[in-house]
């Protein structure tokens, strides 16, 4: 999957200059929210520095357009993120070889700086209830194979895109799923119905 990812804060300096006050953003999900927190509590209570906050405004395009457009001047995103939604691009999976290359992208078309790596990252994986007899003996993705029973499976809505990690597990030999029905169970992520095909 291509969501190798980093997670920085992405900065617009146009917009910084402009103002004493600092507009931070957020997409619609807890861990976007609670990092725009964090930032906004160090601005203010170390560095004195006047905070507005924008949480929640929705999903990347979304908090991507507003500091392009400096309705925001900073928000946390994840490099692999960017490489795909924003700059189309697919191919490489080494963090920090994604990480200099939005970086450089970002300043070059769009006047838009990637901090420093906040020291974590984030990769996508598959969950299942512990409590659920059926997926006692899996240890392994492989594993569920296995499984003679149909799957109810959900994500976030960016993992469903085309180019995120949704055509990958469709696509794989290991679990080759023919989608039947979605739905959405809160803003930002849906579930789907699905039987395993073959």
């Amino acid at each position: 999957m291509y969501r190798i990812i980093i997670l920085s804060f992405i900065i617009s300096f146009k917009s910084f200059a402009r103002s004493d006050t600092v507009k931070i953003g957020s997409k619609s999900f807890t861990e976007s929210i609670i990092l725009g927190e964090i930032l906004a509590i160090l601005l203010e209570e170390k560095y004195g520095i006047a905070v507005e906050r924008k949480f929640g405004l929705g999903g990347t395009m979304i908090a991507f357009e507003a500091l392009r457009k400096q309705e925001i001047d900073v928000y946390a995103d994840y490099t692999g993120t960017g490489y795909v939604m924003i700059l189309k691009k697919s191919g490489l999976s080494d963090p920090r070889k994604i990480y200099e290359e939005v970086s450089s992208s970002y300043s070059k078309n769009f006047g838009i700086k990637w901090s420093k790596p906040l020291g974590f990252n984030n990769t996508y994986a598959l969950a299942v209830r512990k409590t659920d007899k059926k997926f006692f003996d899996i240890k392994n993705i492989s594993d569920l194979l296995n499984i003679p029973f149909d799957f109810t499976y959900a994500a976030p809505h960016e993992f469903m895109r085309e180019r995120m990690g949704m055509k990958h597990l469709r696509n794989s030999m290991i679990l080759n799923f023919q989608m039947n029905q979605s739905s959405h169970l809160r803003r930002g992520s849906c579930m789907l119905r699905s039987k395993r095909s073959g």
